[in-house]
């Protein structure tokens, strides 16, 4: 049975090996390990059929790597950018998002615009310059004085929380509920 073997990798594959194990420029016995495994996994695949193939590698994933790791795709939560979370406000609120991202102080973009800054400042993800940053180069108090009052009026308006709740829907945030929106 061949073996692979660390030295014989060339510079990317053992690069991307050190960042996945933490391997301080030579090869761990777990790097190895692993390397092995999978030499000998696909040694034996090459006598399968590509269903029983399919299958052997499914189960050498799972043996191979941590649990945290062995998710599926559909399982990986999304990336949202925050330009999608103020695209997605500025439709829910029917202005256009170069408005939503401008100076205009029109009610309906105002609104949009503070509840595009409560969701991003919400999500703990963004710092308060970066939010900012992403909204028309607005300051981090405008940021946190949108977040107080959008918080504030989600706490007595049935509305917003409807409109919250949709936004997120959209993002993909949240799971619709059986039953539609609180109306």
């Amino acid at each position: 049975m061949s073996k692979i073997q660390y030295s014989q990798l060339d510079e990317e594959t053992k690069r991307r090996l050190r960042e996945r194990f933490d391997v301080d420029g030579r090869a761990s016995e777990e790097v190895t390990r692993r390397t092995v495994t999978l030499g000998k996994v696909l040694k034996a695949i090459e006598r399968l059929t590509n269903a029983d193939a399919l299958w052997v590698l499914d189960q050498a994933v799972i043996l191979l790597l941590p649990p945290s790791e062995v998710q599926s795709e559909d399982d990986k939560p999304r990336e949202i950018s925050m330009e999608e979370v103020v695209r997605v406000t500025a439709k829910a609120y029917g202005v256009e998002y170069e408005d939503l991202i401008g100076r205009g102080r029109t009610e309906a973009v105002v609104d949009a615009r503070q509840m595009a800054m409560y969701i991003l400042s919400s999500s703990n993800k963004y710092s308060l310059r970066a939010v900012g940053i992403a909204i028309g180069r607005r300051s981090p108090a405008t940021i946190s004085y949108a977040y107080t009052k959008v918080h504030g009026q989600l706490e007595h308006s049935l509305t917003m929380r409807n409109l919250l709740k949709e936004i997120k829907l959209r993002l993909g945030i949240i799971e619709p509920e059986k039953g539609g929106l609180n109306v």
